[in-house]
């Protein structure tokens, strides 16, 4: 039996019986419970680039209202959910009428960065370069931009994300994709036929947040795709152009709490996708879960877990939506294994910080991952020649610069056990 789902089960008992710990501590001067706590104003110091205005919003107190400690002190914590903001501390000061003053430091991470990356593999060599601003000219909104040669082949992409609009807990984002990639295709398990893929997309999203934790989302997109044999001898289409009205929601919520480069607590994601194909009057339907809980351990390690199940429309078709690859799902099983209509993952890391100086911090990475997949056609059935197992194990760092926000170069290598593949892994940012 793959050790992996074993551990998994006993790992996960063993944290839930533990108690949680508050990470930012009541002022031990204020009743936390009482509420007699009236907010004369309110001031914000520290912020460099976030307007003001920005946090007050997000804030969601008011002068003049009655409020108690405990949930001022929730208040200012969600702070940290904001991109760039790395700590938070607040003081509440009473004033001569016994009203508070209430006192908000923030410490911002810089949020406008480069992107450069690029892959170096024979068959599969791509470059990208672009920029990202996760709170452009201090508003909180969102801006990315980059271009991208991937075997020689152009494409780029451009987002705008414009977050609580008119400081309502509304969200909207457009976004303009061009992707262009050679793509394995199998055909009825045989071995794979190089494919050009192109995808043009144009779409919008509106999200609604609901006290910070909940969220739902929509969004309604309309994609262009196109398949053209590499080789003559393929015995799939030599040409092949879809276009597509994608449409799907996402709903949300996330009890996550933040502290320098831990988090705590968990959070959820269900997110169901429509997709019709205008040329052969086709329904597809995607579905999705996906659940990932964090527990600080002591004071410089933390375990983190992920589990994520998905379903599609069972079509016997080699272009199905999920995928077993080693930046995806199993660290070490290779890139773009196996495509199937339905999904079983997850992961489990345990991160130890090993240096500290100054804003770095250097972690070092004890990881295992999973995943079975349905092939296309095919029913649920943990028989290996239709659902396919596959089982890495590895070892990794995280280094931390913790004045840029998710400033994290990831290295990992993951052996899959099974195939008996392994494979260097270079990224940024956690894997999950």
């Amino acid at each position: 039996m793959p050790f992996t789902v074993v551990y998994f089960v006993f790992l996960w008992i063993g944290l839930m019986g533990n108690e949680q710990v508050p990470f930012v501590q009541l002022n031990n001067e204020i009743n936390a419970t009482e509420v007699s706590i009236e907010l004369s104003r309110i001031e914000f110091t520290g912020n460099k680039k976030t307007k003001a205005k920005v946090l007050y919003n997000f804030l969601g107190l008011k002068p003049k209202k009655l409020y108690s400690a405990d949930f001022i002190q929730e208040k200012v914590h969600f702070l940290y959910a904001l991109n760039g903001i790395f700590s938070v501390s607040h003081t509440l000061t009473k004033l001569d009428d016994g009203s508070f003053l209430l006192s908000v430091h923030v410490e911002e991470q810089i949020t406008t960065l480069p992107i450069v990356s690029f892959g170096l593999q024979q068959t599969n060599k791509w470059l990208q370069l672009g920029f990202v601003d996760l709170n452009v000219l201090g508003t909180g909104n969102e801006l990315l931009f980059y271009y991208i040669n991937n075997q020689g082949r152009h494409g780029g992409n451009a987002f705008f994300k414009w977050n609580r609009i008119k400081g309502k807990p509304i969200n909207m984002g457009v976004n303009a994709l061009s992707w262009n990639s050679i793509e394995p295709v199998r055909f009825d398990n045989s071995t794979p036929f190089d494919y050009y893929f192109t995808l043009t997309q144009l779409g919008n999203e509106w999200t609604y947040i609901y006290k910070n934790r909940a969220s739902i989302t929509g969004g309604l997109s309309y994609l262009n795709e196109q398949y053209k044999s590499v080789s003559l001898t393929s015995p799939g289409p030599a040409l092949l152009q879809l276009n597509k009205i994608f449409s799907n929601v996402r709903i949300g919520y996330s009890t996550l709490e933040y502290e320098s480069i831990y988090r705590n607590n968990y959070e959820i994601h269900v997110d169901y996708q429509h997709v019709y194909t205008i040329e052969e009057n086709q329904n597809f339907n995607f579905l999705r879960l996906d659940y990932r809980y964090f527990k600080k351990i002591q004071t410089d390690a933390e375990v983190a877990l992920k589990f994520s199940g998905g379903i599609s429309s069972n079509f016997d078709s080699p272009f199905a939506p999920f995928v077993i690859d080693s930046y995806q799902n199993v660290r070490g099983v290779g890139d773009r294994v196996l495509r199937g209509t339905g999904i079983l993952c997850g992961s489990i890391e345990w991160r130890k910080e090993v240096v500290t100086y100054k804003k770095i911090i250097l972690q070092g990475v004890v990881f295992s991952d999973f995943a079975t997949l349905r092939l296309p056609g095919n029913e649920w059935t943990f028989n290996s020649q239709y659902m396919p197992f596959f089982n890495s194990v590895g070892l990794g760092t995280r280094l931390h610069y913790t004045k840029i926000y998710n400033a994290i170069f990831r290295i990992d290598y993951g052996y899959e056990y099974i195939q008996k593949s392994g494979q260097l892994l270079i990224g940024i940012g956690h894997f999950f």
